[in-house]
């Protein structure tokens, strides 16, 4: 069972984010149909990074309270309706709502890593994170690729049919998502409490690799379009080969390494 739930708590993050990755080629061209100059769009990029940083704890203590399996199932059904509600957005203001409800759902990632934690051994939990980590970095490679093929027929398509994963997503997940054996250790096996200055180092490392990152992801397209001619099939493809390697890295050095 431990197994299963592991694979399932992958597949369910893997196509949450898929329906996210999905529209990212298109977006850039949208909002600026939309009127939006560089500092809307780094607001509408934002709004969900923002949100999905205070929405991260919030998730984590329903979970505690609640369990892991009902916040899951929450963040996919507001992935659902914020994708599709993305599909019908005229303006840009209800745009960028549509991306800080989209970031607050994705705060459930941290719910998922937390599952992991529940759901596997200790023996095991290194190597559960680093392929729950691959799983994310593959979304990263299909995501934008499928939303490359989508552009053609405009942001529309691509976010409705985002949507639709993600209502799949949440169907699957009612159905084979169990909740985990919760862990009632707060503690590390002396009994002492855990080391709060190498928690903190760790979450300042990942802030500023994911700063340098969504730094990356928001002026790609902008730089594409303006210098090489390239439209959101190529934007498409070069955030493709970007996830292609955090694939190779989590889900084959990491989990080696581990």
């Amino acid at each position: 069972m431990r197994r299963r739930a592991q694979l399932v708590i992958a597949a369910t993050v893997f196509v949450d984010l898929l329906g996210f990755t999905l529209v990212l080629p298109s977006l850039p061209f949208f909002a600026a149909e939309l009127g939006a100059g560089g500092l809307w769009f780094g607001a509408l990029m934002s709004s969900y990074s923002v949100t999905q940083f205070l929405a991260a704890p919030v998730l984590g203590r329903l979970s505690d309270r609640y369990g892991r399996r009902p916040v899951v199932l929450l963040a996919l059904a507001g992935s659902a309706v914020s994708l599709a509600l993305t599909g019908m957005a005229g303006s840009l203001v209800w745009l960028l709502a549509c991306r800080a409800l989209a970031g607050a759902c994705g705060g459930s990632i941290s719910v998922a890593h937390a599952y992991v934690a529940d759901a596997v051994p200790a023996e095991r939990r290194t190597g559960a994170m680093a392929q729950l980590g691959a799983a994310i970095a593959l979304a990263f490679v299909l995501g934008p690729a499928l939303g490359g093929v989508l552009a053609p027929w405009g942001f529309a398509v691509c976010a409705h049919v985002a949507a639709a994963l993600a209502a799949a997503n949440l169907v699957a997940a009612l159905i084979w998502l169990p909740e985990p054996a919760r862990s009632l250790a707060q503690t590390e096996p002396g009994g002492e409490p855990r080391a709060r200055a190498p928690v903190l180092l760790l979450a300042a490392a990942a802030f500023l690799a994911m700063a340098a990152f969504v730094g990356m992801e928001t002026t790609l397209a902008f730089l594409g379009r303006d210098r090489y001619g390239w439209d959101a099939t190529a934007i498409g493809l070069a955030l493709a080969v970007t996830g292609l390697a955090m694939a190779v890295v989590q889900g084959g050095l990491v989990a080696v390494m581990a």
